[in-house]
C-alpha cells in the first residue's frame, strides 16, 4: 500500500472485512485510527463487528462516540461525514473512508477535516467505496493514476471466483443494465443512474410524454434531451432513472 490508497470495487467484494483488517493492524501498533462513513446508520455494522473483535482487549467502550480504546493504548473512533468536521483536532495513524463515494462532501471533508489529522503521526487513508457517479471519490479513483502519494485498487464482483458465475449470470439479467455497471462492475457512470422526483421541479406533458422543463443543476443544461418514457405513478413518482441514452425508466 502507499500512503493514500483508493479502492474501488463492485458489491460483495468484502471491503469492510478489509478495512476492519487494516483499523485492527492500526491498534494493535498502539496508535488511534480513525473510521469515517457517510452516516452513523451505516457505519453500525462495522462498529458492532470491530467492537465484538476487539472486546477481549478493549479498556474502555463508548457506544455514543463510537470510540474504543484498547490495551496497550490503540484508539478507534468512528465518525459520520454527515458533518464534514467530525474528526476535526484528532490525529490518526491511519484513516478509514468507508464508502467514500456516498460522502455527502468527501472533498470538503478530506481537505478541510481528515487530512490535517494525518499530520502529526504521518499517517496513511484509505477510500474504499462501490461508485456512485462521477464525484469526489471519482477524482480521487483518477488522480491515483498521475500522483506518486495515491495507490489504487480496483475489482469487481465478476473478477472474484467466491460466488457461482450462475448467480452473476442471473443478476446481469435481472437488473438494469447500468446498475449492474456500476453497483457489479465498479464502473463509474456520469449520470448516477438515479435521481429522486423531488428533485424535478416541474414536467409538462406533449405528444412525445413528458419532458423535464426544469430541474437541479445537474441536470439544467440538460433539459429538453431527455424523455419521460415511464413513471412509477405518473408525476407522483418518487424515484426515476436517468439515462445518457437519452430516457428517465422507472427505478
Amino acid at each position: 500500500m502507499k500512503r493514500f490508497n483508493v479502492i474501488n470495487c463492485g458489491r460483495r467484494f468484502g471491503k469492510d472485512i478489509l478495512d476492519r483488517d487494516l483499523a485492527i493492524g492500526v491498534l494493535k501498533d498502539h496508535k488511534p485510527v480513525g473510521w469515517f462513513e457517510p452516516t452513523y446508520k451505516s457505519l453500525a455494522e462495522n462498529w458492532r463487528n470491530l467492537r465484538a473483535l476487539l472486546a477481549p482487549i478493549a479498556q474502555e467502550v463508548s457506544v455514543q462516540e463510537h470510540r474504543l480504546k484498547i490495551l496497550g493504548g490503540g484508539v478507534l473512533e468512528m465518525w459520520s461525514l454527515d458533518n464534514p468536521d467530525a474528526g476535526r483536532g484528532r490525529k490518526y495513524a491511519g484513516v478509514i473512508v468507508n464508502e467514500a463515494a456516498l460522502g455527502a462532501d468527501l472533498e470538503y471533508s478530506w481537505q478541510h477535516t481528515i487530512r490535517p489529522t494525518l499530520f502529526d503521526l504521518a499517517g496513511w487513508a484509505l477510500f474504499s467505496s462501490t461508485p456512485r457517479g462521477m464525484n469526489y471519490f471519482y477524482n480521487l479513483y483518477q488522480r491515483s493514476s498521475i500522483d506518486g502519494e495515491l495507490g489504487i485498487l480496483a475489482l469487481s464482483y465478476l473478477r472474484q471466483s467466491v460466488y457461482p458465475p450462475e448467480e452473476i449470470e442471473n443478476a446481469k439479467r435481472e437488473m438494469p443494465a447500468r446498475v449492474f455497471q456500476q453497483e457489479i462492475l465498479a464502473e463509474f457512470l456520469a449520470d448516477e443512474h438515479f435521481f429522486k422526483m423531488s428533485s424535478i421541479a416541474q414536467l409538462y406533458k406533449n405528444r412525445n410524454g413528458l419532458k423535464i422543463i426544469r430541474a437541479t443543476p445537474l441536470l439544467q443544461e440538460l433539459t429538453g434531451r431527455y424523455q419521460v418514457i415511464s413513471l412509477r405513478s405518473a408525476l407522483g413518482a418518487e424515484i426515476a432513472a436517468v439515462s445518457l441514452t437519452g430516457s428517465i425508466q422507472s427505478a
